[in-house]
């Protein structure tokens, strides 16, 4: 019965973690065209306004990361980028041992 409930626990945190995409408004990601040299990647083009707001919404101190992306039909998209790192684990330090205890 306990795994159950772990699983379900599992589950749940896992289905939480997956967000609906979000689209960066104003921002227009291409792939390079067909005469492009090989070291041109795509380009992008800015509508200022509509991206701004965009920015002012989902900044998190001052940054805003978008994954440049292509979807199955071939067409190419700009995706907020929510992934957040995990606060690192603090790792308790060991009592100190007196020095008296020690055998040398």
């Amino acid at each position: 019965m306990i795994l159950k409930k772990n699983n379900k626990l599992r589950n749940k945190s896992m289905e939480e973690q997956k967000q609906e995409p979000v689209f960066a408004d104003g921002f227009i990601y291409k792939l390079p065209r067909a005469e492009a040299p090989e070291f041109v990647k795509g380009s992008v083009s800015v509508k200022v306004e509509e991206f701004a707001k965009f920015m002012t919404k989902y900044a998190v101190n001052g940054w805003l990361n978008l994954d440049l992306k292509v979807g199955k039909s071939g067409k190419p998209y700009a995706q907020l980028n929510t992934w957040i790192p995990s606060k690192p684990e603090t790792k308790e330090t060991p009592e100190e041992m007196p020095d008296s205890d020690m055998p040398f």
